[in-house]
């Protein structure tokens, strides 16, 4: 009696597996009637058809009108061998792509996963209609191809928020983007003093003439404050001047200090932030600069 329950069991067993296989291989028959009614090659080749204008439109932002007229023609030779390059290599990728086995591991899985044999029937059917067929198409556009299209649109609203934020966050602490300006008036001097061995003897509107675009693009000309910056230079050294938040310059504050004092943090929010020969020697508190050793 033991043994013929055991040989139930087992056949119990055997006709549950068969029925698993079974429905196991009827799925599998389905997706690949899917992905064939989809036209899965052609659908995986237009998503690397989208990759591509991705990298066309990083690599070709500028357009030949904004272009001088003298670059122009080299520019769009370029542009045209690039092109032609990405081309080839196009041609070269899809006839090395094993489409069967990419669709294995790309499309199957997902099918599998998340579809009943009674979606995929239905799915099936849809796809081989004339609708059906016409969303195939456009998949790859929908997908990767949206994404590269609204591009433009996220990256607008990316650097937007990134200018918000900047922007308050200078607004609560305005002597930072003066002090970065200071800075960078500062390197482009230091920068002209190794071709010239000199710092110039000029006011600070004489500036931009001197050192844009070799050595800066564009001279900063106001602090956060909006009040003009003060420069003084006599050839061995240099002071570039912020008058504050009470936009008042102090006295002394456009006269070189060649005592050799210490750089020192003032207490007063309103104080002037001086740079000069390649330190702050005043700075405001909360700024979180170290004095320097």
């Amino acid at each position: 009696m033991k043994n013929v329950k055991r040989v139930v069991v087992v056949l119990a067993l055997f006709v549950t597996a068969s029925a698993l296989a079974d429905a196991r291989t009827e799925k599998r028959q389905l997706i690949a009637e899917l992905l064939e009614a989809m036209d899965a090659k052609g659908m995986t080749q237009a998503s690397f058809d989208a990759v591509f204008a991705t990298m066309r439109a990083m690599t070709q932002r500028t357009s030949a009108e904004e272009m001088p007229a003298e670059y122009r023609e080299q520019w769009e030779a370029e542009r045209k061998k690039e092109d032609a390059e990405l081309n080839k290599f196009r041609e070269q990728l899809f006839t090395r792509v094993d489409y069967v086995k990419y669709a294995e591991q790309s499309y199957v899985p997902l099918f599998d996963e998340h579809f009943s044999s009674d979606e995929l029937k239905e799915l099936l059917a849809f796809f081989k209609t004339k609708a059906g067929q016409k969303l195939a198409a456009l998949i790859p556009k929908i997908g990767v191809g949206g994404v590269a299209e609204g591009q433009s649109i996220l990256m607008k609203a990316a650097n937007d928020t990134a200018e918000q934020i900047e922007k308050e966050e200078n607004a609560k602490t305005p002597w930072r983007p003066t002090m970065a300006d200071l800075r960078t008036i500062a390197t482009a001097l230091e920068a002209r003093a190794t071709d010239t061995n000199d710092y110039p003897v000029v006011s600070f509107e004489n500036l931009e003439g001197l050192l844009a675009p070799t050595y800066i693009r564009g001279v900063p000309k106001v602090d956060a404050w909006g009040t003009p910056f003060v420069y003084v230079g006599d050839g061995t050294h240099y002071r570039v001047v912020s008058a504050g938040a009470d936009r008042r310059f102090e006295w002394g504050a456009r006269q070189l200090d060649l005592s050799g004092t210490a750089p020192r943090e003032s207490n007063n929010l309103d104080a002037d932030i001086i740079f000069q020969d390649g330190i702050f020697t005043q700075y405001p508190p909360e700024s979180g600069l170290k004095p320097e050793p």
